[in-house]
């Protein structure tokens, strides 16, 4: 017996160096951890920057309830060099009414990395970095053949009228714009409830945050923990405890 796997690699092209992009990215969903060496999916649209007048359709998707936090992840990967990039949001303007997507609650965060190791008492896909904080930087280093995923968190308000908004994020590198990807925001007319009382999966730890920040939180920044967490409607006990 012969067992025959067929694997579908979709279709690709082999570009001299001179014609391959300083930078590429691509949009992944925010439910998938991104490693250093992923790649894009077969049918995921790829913007190239600078564009050289590369066009498309293609742009950033987000949708989202009014009152609600969502985000949006997109991978950038630099061809030959240490880059320092850093991101904006142009104004995201409605199609109809041509009113503005709220900016409070905007933020641009990069993923970093931490290094995992045998947790021993259990098995795991993967040891080794491993894609896990949010990091509040104004300038983002991407080094040449690696993933450097970007998260865009978006907040509309109850008030924020539905439709679809549309704008651009700007990428600069080095200080200066190497392109932009279009960003289109949909917002259903659907509204969350204030407060839940559905039961999530999410925990939180609070020695863990002092551990964090060298074994003790001031009182502002344990606010500020606790106004996250509110904020974003995790779990306020751990569920992992050993005791009632």
């Amino acid at each position: 017996f012969r067992s025959v796997i067929r694997r579908d690699l979709g279709a690709f092209e082999v570009a001299p160096p001179e014609d391959r992009p300083e930078i590429a990215a691509w949009q992944v969903p925010t439910t998938r951890k991104v490693r250093l060496d992923d790649n894009p999916d077969s049918d995921a649209a790829v913007w190239e920057l600078p564009s050289r007048g590369m066009k498309t359709d293609a742009a950033l998707r987000v949708e989202m309830a009014r009152g609600e936090y969502e985000g949006c992840q997109v991978v950038f990967r630099v061809r030959d060099a240490l880059r320092r990039l850093s991101y904006t949001v142009e104004d995201l303007r409605n199609v109809e009414s041509n009113s503005l997507f709220p900016k409070e609650g905007l933020e641009i965060l990069q993923v970093g990395y931490v290094f995992t190791r045998d947790p021993v008492r259990y098995e795991v896909e993967r040891m080794g970095w491993w894609p896990d904080a949010l990091l509040p930087v104004e300038q983002m280093f991407a080094r040449p053949g690696e993933c450097m995923p970007v998260w865009i968190n978006l907040k509309s308000s109850r008030e924020t009228r539905a439709g679809t908004y549309r704008g651009r994020l700007t990428v600069k590198a080095e200080g200066v714009v190497a392109g932009e990807i279009p960003l289109e925001v949909t917002v259903h007319d659907a509204v969350l409830p204030e407060s839940t009382t559905i039961r999530t999966a999410f925990t939180t730890a609070e020695g863990l945050f002092a551990e964090i920040h060298g074994g003790k939180l001031t009182d502002s920044l344990e606010m500020k923990y606790h106004t996250f967490v509110a904020e974003h409607r995790l779990n306020p006990d751990n569920i992992y405890r050993n005791r009632p």
